[in-house]
């Protein structure tokens, strides 16, 4: 144990630091930010973000001592601050330091008993005096490190000479070895006719079989880093098994009760857990089980190649109405289904063709006659169709543009990636009037699920950021000039929805925000679903703030499912609030290693609500029916895990300040919002359908690492909006681009019959030269 003593020299840290930081981490900051010794023996004290634990590091002359203290509730209410421009410590006597490890405000010591009266016979609990300078420079100041007797220190055990000196200097790394199966072979040979016993034995011809099957994969390329880190590690699924496995939930009574629904539905409800079977499968070994395909039959028939090429294959010598060549005896007939076999080719993504026009020339005049180009050469050198498929290949599926010139200039078709980014802007200015109507509309949607996730932006980082400020400086703060139309205002500020950035309500740029979000909204309504991300320095909050300023005002409030950061919920937000009920979940997911038994009872109970929203969810319940069936079937379950989280408080089972105890705190400090889709018809349990989508943003940045302009990002959001859109609601995002560049003029004039879900209609009304219907028709 430490004994603190008047002798002792104190330095508490004014500033919170990292408490992932050990023995050396600390040390470091000691020397670093502190600018003092960590072997001069002086007791340095640093406290957490959330001022709820503290830590003292002393050296004793032999080895560091590391103190960590966690209050059970509350917070340290006391704590030095600087009373000096740049003042990073200050120092405290003992008698201070007793105060604050005791958790109380100076006033209320002797009140609350914290200890002895005695202890303050100095009269008072001054503000701790600043330093008097380096430690060298004090008159108290022994000449030696603190020894244990001085220090006022008992030790259980001293640390060798050989420890000590190795804590004072920086270990180098371990020399790494190579180690082949022969000589590992002879290792193990040797370690048979040792005196080990045989778990040893055993122990370590495990690790050199280990070691050398991890290099065999890593040499063969059979393995992935990610596949290695799940082979190491793990996986990392979140399902109820997975995290608990066996461990039976602890508590007075089952999840649930008997209210909960019990028996039936999916083998696991978490969020990450396996969907249910379809209705009526059979069991394994039963009669009514389907029959097995045939041998080569493959995963996929032909219906699931919609748009693959159909050729006719007429019989080369029979028609219907001739004799059978096999019997002679009866005409042969068409069978209603045709033998289809399926072939594959592969080809460049883009394509090229050299039209060589033959030309004549005059003797006489010198004249030049050129043959013209054919009809389907077309009139561009560049397809509206190449500039569609490099927008989708980027954006969608994150293909960056140098990778995919590297891929063309390998068989010789040359395709720069600034040739590409010049299609891609080209067609972007196309699609602007479509995806300010997306906006449009997924402001009036039922459900808006958001999130956000960080992004780049050069022009907005380091120098390029400095120069980007200094150039809306000198121009006066403005901003770009819209482009496709004026918009309604946004919120409390009358902007528009600009091409230069694409986004929506995006300030001016603030000097003081320096991060970069990519947020990320889907909107669902009358069985329809939007998706629109928008990149720049507003979180989502913001952001779905704006999006709301052009929601029709007759239209009742909408469900804002989001997770419960303070970003996410501006003030001015008018939204009925949910909250994503897995983000809970995960609190004691991530603990459950811990306190595996509270944690599964915790699980189990929110498994069981899981189930049941996907029983919901196959019977195809409609808003109503699913509420209906959420109030029969999982409030029982939840009103009993309220009441068993708010007794681990009121019976002191578990500590607020505990890891377990914050999770708790978590889940009942939101639980209305949790609780949602218990009172409203439509409320989600989970924001899971945003963070899917956010994954396009994160694959282009995985891959692409960065925008390097702000139109950059804006365009990126524009394709990235669209080809998720389409894919959410199952259309093709190929012919969807190429049916509105083939008719960008109507829409231009009317984009609310050119969304995924009505585009259709709007392409055979105008092949039948029929006017395109309205929005209002085309959603009837």
């Amino acid at each position: 144990m430490i004994q603190i003593t008047p002798q002792m020299r104190i330095l508490v840290a004014v500033e919170p630091v990292d408490f992932r930081c050990g023995m050396d981490g600390l040390a470091q900051l000691c020397k670093q930010r502190l600018q003092e010794d960590p072997f001069s023996g002086c007791v340095f004290v640093f406290r957490n973000r959330r001022a709820t634990a503290l830590k003292a590091l002393v050296y004793d002359g032999q080895g560091f001592w590391l103190c960590h203290k966690r209050l059970s509730s509350g917070r340290f209410h006391w704590w030095p601050t600087s009373v000096r421009a740049g003042e990073v410590a200050r120092k405290l006597a003992a008698h201070q330091l007793h105060v604050l490890l005791c958790a109380v405000l100076p006033g209320d010591v002797r009140r609350f008993g914290a200890f002895p009266g005695h202890v303050l016979s100095g009269g008072q609990l001054d503000r701790a005096g600043t330093d008097d300078g380096p430690r060298q420079e004090r008159s108290d100041a022994p000449s030696e490190p603190f020894a244990q007797g001085g220090a006022g220190l008992s030790l259980a055990a001293a640390f060798s000479g050989a420890v000590v000196a190795a804590m004072k200097q920086k270990q180098n790394d371990p020399e790494i070895l190579e180690l082949d199966r022969q000589a590992a072979d002879e290792i193990v040979r040797r370690l048979e006719a040792s005196n080990l016993p045989e778990p040893d034995r055993q122990i370590i011809r495990g690790l050199f079989a280990s070691y050398l099957y991890v290099v065999q994969l890593l040499q063969l390329k059979r393995i992935s880093i990610a596949r290695l880190k799940k082979f190491i590690f793990g996986g990392r699924t979140e399902t109820t098994a997975t995290v608990v496995g066996s461990v039976a939930p602890t508590g007075d009574s089952a999840p649930g009760g008997s209210g909960g629904s019990g028996e039936g539905g999916p083998e696991e409800g978490g969020p990450g857990d396996a969907q249910a079977a379809p209705a009526g499968t059979a069991e394994a070994g039963s009669s009514n089980a389907p029959p097995k395909r045939r041998k080569g039959h493959g995963r996929h028939g032909v219906n699931d190649f919609p748009g693959a090429e159909r050729i006719v294959v007429p019989h080369p010598s029979l028609q219907a109405g001739d004799d059978c060549p096999h019997c002679a005896q009866s005409p042969v007939y068409a069978w209603v289904r045709p033998a289809t076999v399926i072939r594959f080719a592969a080809q460049m993504p883009v394509q090229a063709k050299i039209y060589e026009r033959q030309q004549l020339r005059c003797h006489l005049c010198g004249k030049l006659f050129t043959a013209p180009l054919p009809e389907d050469a077309g009139r561009e050198k560049y397809d509206p169709s190449v500039g569609i498929l490099i927008a989708l290949l980027k954006y969608g599926r994150g293909l960056p543009f140098n990778r995919l010139s590297e891929l063309h200039a390998s068989v010789g078709i040359p395709l720069p990636p600034g040739t590409q980014w010049k299609l891609v802007e080209e067609l972007a200015d196309i699609l602007r009037p479509i995806y300010e109507e997306l906006v449009r509309q997924a402001a009036q949607g039922d459900v808006l699920y958001h999130d956000d996730t960080v992004n780049r932006i050069l022009s907005l980082m380091g120098k390029r950021r400095a120069a980007t400020l200094a150039a809306r400086e000198s121009s006066g703060g403005k901003e770009p000039a819209p482009v496709g139309g004026e918009a309604p205002p946004l919120g409390a500020e009358a902007t528009s929805l600009g091409a230069e950035a694409a986004s929506v309500g995006k300030p001016s740029l603030d000097p003081k925000r320096t991060g970069i979000f990519t947020s990320g909204i889907v909107s669902t309504w009358e069985g329809h679903q939007a998706v629109i991300f928008f990149t720049g320095r507003q979180h989502a909050g913001e952001n779905l703030r704006d999006v709301l300023g052009f929601r029709n005002k007759e239209r009742e409030l909408p469900i804002q499912m989001c997770d419960p950061l303070s970003r996410n919920m501006p003030a001015d937000l008018a939204t009925i609030l949910a909250n994503c009920l897995a983000h809970g979940r995960r609190q004691f997911a991530d603990v459950a290693e811990y306190f595996p038994q509270e944690c599964s009872y915790v699980l189990h109970a929110l498994k069981k609500v899981y189930k049941n929203d996907e029983l919901a969810r196959r019977d195809e319940l409609s808003p109503e029916e699913r509420l209906k069936f959420h109030q029969t079937h999982s409030k029982p379950v939840m009103e009993d895990l309220q009441k068993w989280l708010q007794r681990q408080f009121a019976e002191r089972r578990v500590e607020p300040n505990s890891a377990l105890g914050g999770a708790i705190s978590y889940l009942l400090r939101h639980w209305d919002p949790f609780t949602l889709f218990l009172r409203k018809a439509g409320a989600p349990l989970d924001n899971n359908l945003c963070e899917r989508a956010l994954k396009k943003v994160i694959l282009h940045r995985k891959n692409s690492l960065f925008y390097k302009t702000e139109n950059g990002a804006g365009i990126g959001d524009l394709f990235t909006s669209l080809i998720h859109t389409c894919e959410l609601g199952g259309f093709n995002p190929l012919d969807y681009f190429h049916q509105l560049v083939r008719h960008q003029g109507a829409l231009a004039r009317n984009p609310a019959a050119w969304l995924p879900w009505n585009y259709r209609q709007t392409v055979e009304s105008l092949g039948n030269s029929r006017p395109p219907p309205t929005a209002a028709a085309l959603e009837s």
